[in-house]
């Protein structure tokens, strides 16, 4: 029951069903606390979290999983390998380091889900080297990395491929993802989707547009999306913003549909395309009105699929149109924005209208950013 409800994203409720089972008269067992931890971890995707000493850490979601741990060692749960593992996530998913790192050192033994879980700590919380150092450390233990090893060792290069250390660092972090590329292929996991799509996205950060198609080759025809995305996504960030939308109507084709995360890649193309481009058609590019064209053609496909109210969909829609000098579509969209417009909006709204020459509205935006109540924690954020 418990778990029934953390996977039908009902995790408060999970929880309350584990105070109900300690008040009665059955006992938690191990899977018990994974249950319960499953719920904390899916709470803290959702919780705001707090900067401390520069890391956003998830008290809230982090101190109810510490209770929940707390229970598991007063009765010796806390030791079983699946409890640890659980918990090393859930210190993940709220950005403790610290808590992480000494839960590991206090397991008795490790398998490849508690070092693919350390691994993932460092990696999603700016700590990348040390990441790619970890699994080092867990071959020289004996134990052997699978799929999630690899997407994790690839996310850490992806991160630190885009920290601003000049193009050193790039070919250091592309020479470390061609190694786990390599490795990922020896072990037999170079064709799994999700690694797949982690060495797009790698060798993209990384300035090798070549080597992300070369790897998404390895899995094409695929209907799945992830790989599509962050090729489409890969495009753009290397300033190939009509490819993009080339490899937008490729996807298509194969019977891939498209998701929240293709419409913000293709919309990113489409914006980056109007910024570089001339008023009027001039044979060598985009003209404005070709990228409010297409800009167009994608809002009306999202919203066949109702994604265009998607709030990150809704900001890219809003700097496409603004960039594409459709202030009036622009502002469609931003009202209708729920439950109020993201600062990104608001900053496209207003340098939409710089760039449009009309600098007083732009300022009237900018001191109503402010004024409105129903927004204020959302602008000053």
């Amino acid at each position: 029951m418990i778990l029934g409800y953390v996977r039908n994203d009902r995790s408060s409720l999970a929880l309350e069903h584990f105070a109900r089972m300690r008040g009665s008269a059955c006992e938690p067992d191990g899977r018990s606390f994974v249950a319960g931890l499953a719920a904390c971890s899916s709470l803290a995707t959702k919780e705001q979290g707090e900067l401390i000493d520069g890391k956003l850490v998830k008290l809230e979601s982090l101190a109810r999983g510490m209770a929940l741990y707390s229970d598991a060692a007063k009765k010796d749960c806390h030791t079983e390998i699946f409890v640890a593992n659980s918990m090393l996530d859930l210190c993940g998913k709220c950005g403790s380091l610290v808590d992480a790192r000494k839960i590991f050192d206090n397991m008795d033994c490790h398998d490849v889900v508690s070092w693919t879980s350390l691994i993932l700590v460092y990696a999603e919380n700016c700590e990348e080297e040390i990441a790619l150092e970890l699994i080092e450390l867990m071959e020289c233990s004996g134990c052997s990395p699978n799929s999630r090893t690899f997407v994790a060792g690839l996310m850490a290069c992806s991160s630190l491929a885009v920290k601003d250390h000049g193009r050193l660092l790039k070919v250091r972090c592309l020479e470390k993802g061609r190694d786990l590329h390599r490795r990922a292929v020896e072990s037999g996991c170079g064709g799994d989707v999700f690694v797949a799509s982690a060495l797009i996205d790698m060798y993209s950060r990384c300035g090798s547009l070549v080597d992300a198609e070369n790897a998404f080759a390895t899995i094409t025809p695929s209907r799945d999306g992830v790989p599509w995305n962050a090729l489409i996504h890969g495009c753009v960030l290397n300033g190939k913003s009509e490819l993009a939308l080339e490899k937008f109507q490729r996807m298509k084709a194969t019977g891939c549909a498209p998701n929240d995360r293709t419409y913000i890649a293709v919309l990113v193309a489409c914006s980056s395309l109007a910024t570089a481009s001339k008023e009027e058609e001039d044979g060598r590019g985009f003209s404005k009105a070709r990228c409010l064209e297409k800009g167009l053609a994608i809002h009306a496909e999202a919203a066949k699929s109702q994604l265009d109210s998607d709030a990150y969909v809704a900001s890219a829609l809003v700097e496409m149109y603004a960039r594409s000098g459709s202030m009036e579509d622009a502002l469609a969209v931003f009202r209708k924005m729920v439950p109020c417009p993201s600062v990104t909006a608001w900053n496209s709204m207003i340098l939409g209208y710089v760039a449009s020459g009309e600098s007083d509205v732009a300022l009237k935006f900018f001191a109503s950013m402010d004024e409105r109540p129903d927004s204020q924690s959302v602008c000053r954020a």
